[in-house]
């Protein structure tokens, strides 16, 4: 069985990047000093071998090595951003963009993604709230008004 996300044998985020090649370790480096400077509340780790931040409980942002030796960036709920160069990938909401070299990099889209990744995360909210989408279609069904949208009372 194929061993699930590769550490490249680092113990911390900045050991990962030393262990990637030039381009993608520059790659790595541009994308860490941008979360980190975008999400300063986010905490970080190696999470399935990969580096990645986190806001509470929820992982936002992280990269990793590809077997194409590019650099995967990923965003754990990309997909609810509707950004056409991130593709969708996994069965949750998960989306990526592969880099190879820095100037692969589009720097507005990444700050904006990385803006937007530090929003939305309580996966069950997000759950919630397109199966309301989708139950607002039927409004013979009587579904209540959202909480934090209902007037007050």
């Amino acid at each position: 069985m194929k061993k699930k996300g590769k550490s490249l044998g680092a113990k911390t985020i900045d050991g990962y990047i030393e262990r990637l090649n030039s381009e993608c370790g520059a790659v790595a480096s541009s994308i860490k000093q941008e979360v980190e400077a975008l999400l300063p509340e986010a905490t970080s780790k190696l999470y399935h071998g990969m580096p990645a931040w986190f806001i509470g409980e929820n992982a936002v942002v992280g990269f990793g090595l590809t077997p194409k030796k590019t650099v995967r960036l990923l965003f754990w709920n990309g997909q609810t951003f509707s950004e056409p160069k991130l593709s969708a990938t996994g069965s949750f909401n998960a989306a990526q963009i592969e880099l190879k070299v820095v100037s692969d990099i589009p720097i507005r889209d990444l700050r904006r993604w990385i803006k937007k990744s530090g929003k939305k995360i309580s996966y069950a909210d997000m759950i919630v709230e397109q199966l309301r989408e989708r139950i607002r279609e039927y409004p013979d069904l009587g579904l209540p008004p959202h909480p934090e949208k209902s007037p007050d009372v």
